[in-house]
């Protein structure tokens, strides 16, 4: 593979990668306030719309990471960035609570079974075994930083098509939505094609009977386990933090604008924070980087959750980035943690799919839970009251991935 075919699939892993989630995740977290508007729902029900999600990922993940070890990455994900767009255009065209129900269950599968394990395992292709980490890094900070850079741009359109002098502000609303929405799936098919056209067609994999015979011998391996109670505790994270915009207008009493520019902005930690992630495993060892990155999260989170005294409160952005680096920076590592964990690089697909059922359980309860917490204590007492569980389950992520790591110990790294 020349240097120049080698950053031309780097470059797909990263803006395939993000693309994929602009649609469910990205676009949500940063317009939530008007989304709700939009649909004219309330926090609990995008939370069961999440959560819909969730319960078809679960199984999606399950079956779709043998699936990646027997085709190749390149025809699953051109295939899953498309159907995905096609949801973005049914939800733009029909703006009703039942069809963004429907449309995020449909996402469960096009997102994960078809996507997920096999943007993961040609990540860990791409580079030597002692790069693994490295690789993530960059792969999940190119995410951050494409995620940033569009999240703005759709703040833009959103913002030229949005008319606040408009008579029925609520039709001006709608329409700018909707031409967010059609973007986004615009983009998600000029990236499906690029995707298809760089990535190798064959990888390294196995046939249908030693595939899914490696989920027993992968579930053997207790490393794996406690990866992944460290990617569902760090995904707690990450999930949490679709409440920025909404703590930004409650706390800090932004306008909806301020508070949507200010979760934009938040975006460009996640790079920075993910690379110097995965550059500091490869370099310092991966335990020692993720319990900073555990800790970093727990600290800030804990500042966050409490009414701020005069003093605080002038630290309280100081808070808001180091909780956010150390969740970005867990995002760009965990799942590298697969080469202390010994697993060979032909099963990557099968073992991201058992880590990824238990990692990613918040997509089923996270967003309810926090619609609860929300509607149940309005105002500024609900954002304390999540960041003080945020910084809990940093907490225990600290003391899980101490486990992890006096058993990696023990453990010969994967070198193949």
């Amino acid at each position: 593979m020349t240097q120049s075919q080698k950053l031309a699939r780097l470059l797909a892993l990263i803006l395939a990668g993000e693309a994929i989630f602009m649609l469910p995740f990205v676009i949500p977290r940063v317009f939530r306030s008007t989304l709700l508007e939009v649909y004219q729902i309330d926090n609990i029900e995008l939370g069961y719309c999440y959560s819909t999600y969730g319960i078809v990922a679960m199984l999606s993940y399950f079956f779709g990471g043998p699936i990646t070890d027997l085709f190749p990455a390149r025809k699953l994900m051109a295939l899953a960035l498309s159907l995905t767009a096609l949801g973005g255009i049914v939800i733009a065209v029909y703006p009703g609570y039942f069809a963004l129900l429907i449309t995020y269950g449909f996402w469960g599968f096009s997102t994960i079974f078809l996507f997920w394990a096999a943007l993961m395992k040609s990540t860990r292709l791409l580079v030597e075994p002692q790069n693994e980490a490295k690789a993530f890094g960059w792969v999940e900070g190119g995410r951050g930083l494409s995620s940033a850079l569009w999240a703005s741009l759709a703040v833009l359109l959103f913002n030229w098509f949005f008319r606040e002098e408009a008579t029925d502000q609520s039709i001006s609303r709608n329409l700018a939505y909707q031409n967010v929405l059609i973007a986004c799936s615009a983009l998600l098919i000029i990236i499906a094609i690029y995707t298809y056209l760089v990535l190798p067609p064959k990888e390294p994999g196995t046939d249908v009977k030693h595939s899914f015979l490696a989920v027993k011998k992968l579930s053997k391996n207790q490393g794996l386990w406690l990866q992944a109670a460290i990617v569902l505790l760090a995904y707690c994270g990450y999930k949490l933090t679709d409440d920025l915009p909404l703590y930004a207008r409650e706390v800090w009493n932004y306008s909806e604008k301020a508070a949507l520019e200010l979760s934009s902005s938040a975006l460009y930690i996640r790079p920075l924070a993910a690379v110097l992630a995965g550059v500091a495993a490869d370099r310092f060892k991966s335990p020692r980087i993720v319990l900073l990155c555990f800790g970093s999260g727990a600290i800030g989170a804990f500042f966050l959750g409490f009414e701020a005294t005069a003093f605080w409160g002038a630290f309280s952005f100081i808070w808001f980035g180091l909780g956010l680096a150390g969740i970005y920076g867990l995002r760009g590592i965990y799942i590298a943690l697969m080469r202390e964990n010994g697993i060979d690089r032909a099963l990557t697909g099968t073992a991201v799919g058992i880590v990824s059922v238990i990692g990613y359980l918040p997509d089923i309860f996270i967003s309810p839970f926090m619609g609860y917490v929300l509607e149940n204590n309005p105002g500024p007492s609900g954002q304390y009251y999540l960041f003080r569980y945020l910084g809990l389950f940093m907490a225990i992520g600290f003391f899980i991935a101490l486990a992890w790591r006096n058993f990696g110990q023990k453990t010969k790294p994967a070198s193949y």
